[in-house]
């Protein structure tokens, strides 16, 4: 028989009996009490199957008090960003002006390194291995399935796509989707990039020598990350995915429509008449990035709630950590602080950088918040 812990009279609660969706309780004292399962057991549901939906999925099973329902619209996880660009775990800052992303990465580094194995490149090995930590949790994960529409089915349940009931829904789509008509708490504002990258195969190289990567910090630099998705053939060269801290960002735009006309855009036209191979190029590749528009170019995730819907902006890697915590104190209803109908977390992110996060921007030609490179780039090609 299962042991609970509660806050009833008795000291300790043995199940007895699970029967027609009732858990039957009784312990060292006469009291008996019926209780419905949905009074321990939280029905979740995660929208995005990247990196900040698959580990709060996973984290959310471990706890053992929910059942976990995981919605990837695309045909596999990791398709989006998460899994198209390099993901960098940095051992020292990468915006070096955000005293809070200064703090969070050196906090964050060490725990990283004992949660997850080093080198689990983009691409198949990622893939894999998610999709069997999430296996073995038994989260429920559910391929090709778009969610349209969420809205209450009464007080305390929300139904997705009129289909589906759960106690809360939590938002990892980057922002980019099911986005709420309103203002941010504080009046966060958003912006939203298409993003370009290079894919090059290293003509020496194969996939069993060491892979490198090379980035410089905090400006206009280049930036080289392996990308491995021949994992399963033996005699294939490395590849890169290559990115600049200027071109790579195509578009600053408010809306994520206006930035999905942009990326639309991009073709092998427009490529082939600005890149010059400098390994043997491969091809190329299209997202966008969803940020927070700051002067310090804070790039921690952020996590609130509001009307049982838990939303998550995406951050750097290391910070799925701290999403992970506030998800679930969100949940729990512990250490909340109210913004009008927003829920946040005492402590948490947004709390702590309120002042980073809403701070008035200045002029700053190092800022990427206000870049229009593929506007730049087809000007200059029509001049020449």
């Amino acid at each position: 028989a299962n042991r609970l812990e509660c806050d009833f009279d008795m000291v300790c609660i043995t199940i007895a009996k699970l029967k027609d969706g009732k858990i039957y309780l009784h312990g060292f004292c006469e009291t008996r009490k019926v209780m419905s399962v949905e009074d321990y057991m939280k029905n979740i549901a995660i929208i995005g199957g990247g990196w900040y939906g698959c580990h709060i999925a996973l984290t959310l099973k471990q706890k053992g008090q929910y059942d976990v329902t995981l919605y990837e619209a695309k045909s596999d996880i990791f398709l989006g960003c998460s899994g198209q660009f390099g993901i960098r775990l940095h051992a020292d800052p990468h915006y070096p002006r955000s005293k809070k992303h200064v703090k969070v990465v050196k906090i964050i580094f060490t725990i990283f390194k004992i949660v997850f194995e080093p080198s689990i490149a983009v691409g198949i090995c990622l893939r894999e291995t998610f999709k069997k930590l999430l296996k073995q949790s038994d989260v429920n994960l559910i391929y090709n399935y778009k969610v349209e529409k969420i809205e209450k089915a009464n007080p305390n349940k929300l139904q997705i796509n009129a289909e589906h009931i759960f106690d809360y829904v939590i938002n990892c789509t980057y922002y980019q989707d099911l986005i709420i008509d309103s203002i941010f708490p504080f009046s966060i504002e958003v912006i939203y990039q298409p993003c370009l990258a290079l894919y090059y195969e290293d003509n020496e190289k194969s996939i069993n020598d060491d892979a490198f990567s090379f980035i410089i910090m905090d400006g206009w630099f280049p930036c080289i990350m392996p990308y491995e998705d021949d994992e399963e053939e033996e005699d294939v060269n490395r590849k890169y995915i290559l990115t600049h801290g200027k071109y790579t960002i195509m578009g600053s735009f408010k809306t994520y429509y206006e930035a999905l006309a942009c990326k639309n855009q991009l073709n092998d036209t427009f490529i082939e008449k600005i890149v010059k191979p400098l390994f043997k190029y491969l091809g190329w590749k299209r997202t966008i990035a969803t940020k927070l528009k700051t002067e310090k170019e804070f790039r921690n995730a952020v996590t609130w709630e509001k009307d049982s819907v838990i939303y998550v902006i995406s951050g750097k890697i290391n910070n799925i950590f701290d999403a992970e915590h506030e998800v679930f104190s969100l949940i729990k209803h512990e250490n909340i602080l109210k913004w009008g109908e927003y829920n946040y977390v005492k402590g948490g992110e947004l709390d702590r950088s309120i002042n980073e996060v809403t701070e008035k921007r200045l002029r700053n030609l190092r800022n990427t918040s206000e870049l229009q490179v593929y506007d730049e780039l087809y000007l200059q090609f029509n001049n020449n």
